[in-house]
């Protein structure tokens, strides 16, 4: 498996909340302006359009620096971390002395005498070891049995300072990452015709605003809900070479209408709690859009408010803009008044390559393809 690269930011500096979910529909046929009479027509239908998306419930953690589904593994209800920067599904065993003390909640299955060491997943912040093992998951609705497991007997601390937030990771990038070679959990039950469709998208706010605005994953047609804004999309192959992720073409990255860089790849990861830069980009990103930084061990502390009202970070893809709100750049505010940047820079042997985790994902609906890694990205319907 290759190093998943990821830009994970205090998952534990963060307090956590908890989300729901809820689907929506309307057929997408190409870009379009909607005449007040369609907009109507569209608004009339909302309750309807409900009900043709299959919605799996997710629930927001740490204040949206990661989301969680709950799935059944071998008997065992979990919360498991959703992914779309990785592919393997892993679940904690407990014989996992450090998921255990983690607070994680643990599965109990069969495994050999040599279990240990493995197989091991390195991410860019910690890692799994453990072995595969073939049982039985279940997500939503659906089950498959049989289905190769990395169950987890050791993890990194880094992991395992988030025992509180997830017990395993349920990964959706493509087959290539897994460490089993076998397709990962949504792409086989695509395989196997038990869901319908391989465009899978997500409403990922910070925190849950209401019973009508819940986080969820949904299976079908993007445009088919009521958080896609269908008049303001881009829709974008996968670029670069084929490494898994969910990697695209980006046109520029703007501060203030200033433009930093043009021409960039970037990588979307539900896995990710902020936005990654290359460090190539190290000297101007930061100041252009904290102002006044300072330096602490884990980061960078910087204001809790935007030098002015209307300074925004803009993220182009084929000619379509999406900013993104200054609230959702930093943490909450620290026991010193001052609030954590959630950008930073990476280590990645491309200079040209940015992770856009949850800061950006919260300001923006979009899809997946996991049969063709096309990806959607569209503004949110205010």
């Amino acid at each position: 498996m290759n190093p998943i690269f990821r830009f994970t930011l205090l998952f534990n500096l963060i307090l956590a909340g908890l989300g729901f979910i809820d689907g929506i529909a309307i057929p997408l046929n190409e870009k379009r302006c909607l005449s007040v009479s369609s907009t109507a027509i569209l608004q009339n239908l909302n309750i309807k359009r409900e009900e043709q998306l299959e919605t799996i419930r997710l629930d927001v953690k740490a204040e949206g620096a990661a989301y969680t589904v709950q799935m059944v593994i071998d008997g065992i209800l979990l919360d498991i971390h959703v992914d779309t920067g990785s592919s393997q599904l892993w679940a904690a065993h407990k014989s996992c002395e450090n998921c255990v003390s983690g607070k994680m909640t643990v599965i109990d299955t069969e495994i050999p005498d040599d279990c240990s060491d493995q197989v091991k997943i390195q991410y860019a912040t910690g890692s799994v070891s453990g072995c595969l093992v073939n049982t039985t998951i279940s997500l939503g609705q659906h089950t498959l049995e049989s289905y190769p497991l990395l169950v987890a007997t050791d993890i990194s601390a880094e992991i395992a300072a988030n025992g509180d937030i997830y017990s395993g990771t349920f990964g959706l990038a493509s087959d290539s990452l897994t460490n089993s070679g076998s397709p990962p959990v949504l792409s086989q039950l695509y395989k196997d015709n038990k869901i319908g469709s391989p465009e899978v998208s997500f409403y990922l706010p910070r925190q849950t605003a209401s019973e009508f605005a819940q986080s969820g994953m949904f299976i079908g047609d993007p445009a088919r809900t009521q958080y896609a804004d269908i008049t303001n999309f881009a829709v974008l192959s996968r670029a670069g070479n084929n490494d898994g992720l969910y990697a695209v073409k980006m046109d520029s990255i703007s501060v203030d209408g200033k433009a930093i860089t043009f021409d960039q790849v970037a990588v979307l990861d539900t896995g990710s709690a902020g936005i990654g830069y290359p460090s190539s980009l190290s000297g101007s990103m930061m100041p252009a859009i904290y102002g006044e930084l300072e330096a602490e061990a884990g980061g960078a502390k910087v204001s809790c408010t935007a030098s002015s009202d209307d300074l925004s970070l803009r993220f182009q893809f084929e000619g379509k803009n999406f900013p993104v709100r200054y609230e959702n750049l930093v943490s909450k505010p620290d026991g010193d008044g001052k609030c954590w940047a959630l950008v930073g820079t990476y280590q990645s042997d491309s200079e040209d390559k940015w992770i856009l985790g949850n800061a950006f994902l919260h300001n923006v609906y979009h899809s997946i393809n996991i049969d063709s890694g096309e990806v959607k990205i569209f503004a949110l319907n205010d």
